[in-house]
């Protein structure tokens, strides 16, 4: 004959566990060796609970300070720059050792996003050099002479897809950015604002 016994739930697990620590506390508490050794226990336990109380303390500020130092270096990564390569050439330059991992995670999709944009400038220059030089100018000039006016529409095609780009690439720049700010929040980091 099989039973199907339920295995004890986590309440009477824990009631059973306190019994049986309760018995063998008040036993050993009548014994004077066995009461030095259990206030000795208690004592370590302490001791060692407050001790790593300390350092994840300490290595939560020190988390903080890092994030918070990051954010300050980022916030100068655009100063003076003629291109958005030299902006992430900056970011990428900026230490992320003794970040929490999700944060350092995080600000690289955040430089990644920047990378997109630097792709979108460069398609930007790309449009301005072939459909807005001296060059291209003439070619206009001599297709307009044979009624070929498709260079128009081909430069309005290729500036919408090129606005479409750049307002995509900034959404995904703006989209990181406040998945690394929201990541520095929940670590207890200062958010500085851009």
């Amino acid at each position: 004959m099989e039973l199907n016994k339920q295995p004890p739930s986590f309440w009477a697990l824990t009631a059973a566990g306190w019994d049986f620590v309760s018995y063998w506390f008040a036993r050993g508490w009548e014994n004077k060796q066995a009461r030095y050794w259990s206030i000795g226990i208690v004592a370590v336990l302490a001791l060692m609970l407050m001790w790593s109380k300390d350092t994840s303390s300490t290595e939560n500020n020190e988390h903080i300070a890092n994030m918070e130092r990051v954010f300050r270096e980022d916030s100068t990564t655009s100063d003076g720059a003629q291109d958005v390569a030299t902006v992430v050439a900056r970011m990428r330059s900026i230490s992320l050792d003794g970040c929490p991992q999700d944060f350092a995670a995080a600000y690289l999709t955040h430089i990644h996003a920047w990378e997109k944009c630097a792709a979108v400038e460069q398609e930007a220059l790309m449009f301005n050099e072939r459909y807005n030089s001296n060059g291209a100018m003439v070619e206009a000039f001599f297709r307009g002479i044979i009624f070929d006016f498709g260079m128009t529409s081909e430069a309005n095609a290729a500036q919408a897809q090129l606005r479409d780009h750049y307002l995509a690439a900034m959404s995904n720049v703006q989209d990181t950015f406040h998945r690394v700010e929201d990541i520095a929040l929940s670590h207890g980091a200062a958010v500085q604002k851009r």
